[in-house]
């Protein structure tokens, strides 16, 4: 990798990039050359040394009064790069096609953007209450419930604690639950949060749910609980 060396208070010191300033700092407060009023932001006076003709090409980018922070976010960005990336980019820097490092990073960029994004899987339901005496409600939860214990513990169901409490003195029984799980995503599988159940609120007001793109069905389920007021429910039974 390419290699910064560094004059500071007169003192030299060969840092690899990239490199952090408190890396940097360290080194030079254990070497005694470092004032904590020093700002090592300004720090403009390095010589840059390339170990691999991949060094070679990079360095040739950066002008001769670049500044480390400079160079040191060009280098991040360009080995953290798979080896077939960066040998692709080095010839274009031979080819004359990238430049400077305003082109590198503006390719980096390209290159990233492109990339596929294994974002996590989310995994949500709608839930569609029905009660014998006409009560309704529709409301979406992360994760998968399969009876009221689930419903009641996720604090994003207000709609659900609404429904159970619109009759306080009445029993409600006879409760249909219908659950559709869907999932978002292709990484690891986890229940959705806070803020993915209020997106996919705003997603399905603005457009009709059968349109949205993105979601995959994974199951449906039914099942049935009874609910008094104050009192424990009596579960009847799960399909």
């Amino acid at each position: 990798m390419l290699k910064a060396l560094v004059d500071h208070n007169n003192y030299r010191a060969i840092f690899e990039l990239p490199c952090s300033y408190e890396e940097i700092e360290e080194h030079y407060m254990m070497m005694g050359h470092y004032d904590c009023e020093d700002d090592l932001d300004t720090i403009s006076n390095i010589k840059l040394i390339a170990e691999t003709p991949i060094d070679n090409h990079l360095q040739l980018l950066f002008a001769e009064d670049a500044k480390l922070s400079t160079v040191n976010i060009v280098c991040d960005l360009f080995y953290s790069l798979p080896i077939e990336q960066q040998i692709d980019l080095t010839n274009k820097i031979a080819d004359g096609h990238i430049e400077n490092e305003k082109d590198l990073l503006d390719t980096i960029r390209d290159i990233k953007t492109a990339e596929p994004k294994n974002l996590p899987t989310i995994v949500f339901s709608r839930v569609r209450l029905w009660s014998q005496s006409g009560e309704k409600s529709e409301f979406f939860m992360s994760g998968v419930p399969d009876g009221y214990d689930d419903m009641e513990d996720h604090e994003e169901c207000i709609d659900f604690k609404e429904f159970l409490e619109q009759n306080p003195d009445a029993i409600i029984e006879g409760i249909t639950a219908n659950v559709t799980t869907f999932s978002e995503g292709d990484g690891e599988a986890q229940p959705a949060s806070e803020a993915d159940i209020e997106r996919i609120y705003t997603a399905v007001a603005e457009v009709d749910l059968d349109t949205i793109t993105g979601w995959e069905k994974i199951g449906e389920s039914t099942f049935f609980f009874d609910y008094e007021y104050d009192e424990q429910p009596g579960m009847t039974g799960i399909e």
